[in-house]
Formats: C-alpha cells, structure tokens, sequence
C-alpha cells in the first residue's frame, strides 16, 4: 500500500498491523508524519494536483484526506464498500472497485455521493472482476485489470469514462497483474517475472 505523488517527491503509505494509519514521507527525509483521521486506511491514491489523498476504510467506504490539514480534513466519498483503492481524475471523479470479485469498476464524484457503474463483467468472456483502475493524461480514459477466467482476456484494458465510447475486444496487453501508465506515454507491467 504505497503511492508515489504526481511530482514524484512524495510517498503515502499505510502502516501495518490492525489499526493501520496513512503516513506520508518526502523522497528526500527519512522522516514519515501520520495523517490524522486515517485510521484502518488502506490502499492510498492521489488527487492529479497532489494536494489530497484518496484511500479505502474496509468496511467503511471510500475517503479523502487534505494535506493542508485543518478542520474537517478528512471527508468520506462514499460509503460504498471498496476492495481495492482507487483512481482520481481532473475531473473530480473517483473509480474504484466494490468487490473482490464480480463486479466491474464504478464512479463517484470527489465530492461525494451515489457511486454508478463504468465498467460491466462480460460473461461471454467469463470475466471475473475488473480491478487497478488508473486515469490517463485526458482525465476520461483509464486502464484497468480484467480478471477473467480465459488467460486469452485476462490483461490490461482501455476504458472510457464515457459510456457510448466502444469497449476494447481484446486486452491492450495480456498480464495476470495491473499496470502503471508513466509519462511521456509508457505502459509499465509484468510478463512473469519481466517488467
């Protein structure tokens, strides 16, 4: 559970143990604060100008934390439940996966409210859950994880956050882990033990 801020010169991580708390520490110190109000946080993600923090509470939804502190500086999005973190785009809007497994990715805007779908499993290619979300550059198109039972469509997908777009057929690539999406236009990811 750690993640990189966009100008690269800070990390959040989450500590360990039952009562884990969100940290933040600069590339350059050794020397990590706790963020207050984050307790049980798990899988931190950042807003696109650095300022904020997004996590997932197990059992209590999805999170934002201001940097800045001051009052009220933790904020719940949603309730919705979250597995596994979360993207967030220029557009003040959050993806995040509900569930483990059976269920595709959904949104919700930063500000909080009812999240909707994005995403759908499809079953004619036996999908089992779409997971990693992560925004590009345009702050619409996002890749993610498709687990599914055929290797053939496990990988990495494009998607849209526009719901007329066309879904990809096939995988962007094939992969059974997520990928990162790096400036000027790089794919990182796995292929067995290769990045």
């Amino acid at each position: 559970d750690v993640a990189v801020s966009p100008d690269g010169t800070q990390i959040a991580f989450c500590s360990n143990g039952a009562e884990s708390n969100l940290w933040l520490r600069r590339m350059d110190s050794l020397t990590a604060r706790e963020l207050p109000g984050t307790e049980r946080a798990l899988r931190p993600f950042w807003s696109p100008d650095g300022r904020q923090l997004g996590f997932v509470v197990q059992g209590d939804g999805v999170k934002r934390v201001d940097l800045r502190g001051g009052q009220n500086s933790v904020q719940r999005v949603t309730s919705f439940a979250s597995f596994a973190g979360g993207s967030w785009s220029q557009q003040g809007v959050i993806l995040f996966q509900p569930e483990q497994t059976g269920s595709g990715l959904y949104r919700v805007p930063v500000s909080g409210g009812t999240p909707s779908p994005v995403t759908t499993l499809n079953a004619a290619r036996r999908e089992i859950a779409h997971r990693d979300p992560q925004f590009l550059p345009d702050g619409r198109h996002f890749i993610y994880w498709v687990w599914s039972q055929l290797e053939e469509n496990t990988g990495v997908y494009v998607g849209s956050l526009d719901p007329g777009e066309k879904r990809m057929d096939g995988p962007l690539v094939r992969t059974w882990r997520k990928a990162l999406y790096a400036e000027p236009g790089y794919l990182l990811f796995l292929q067995g033990s290769t990045l």
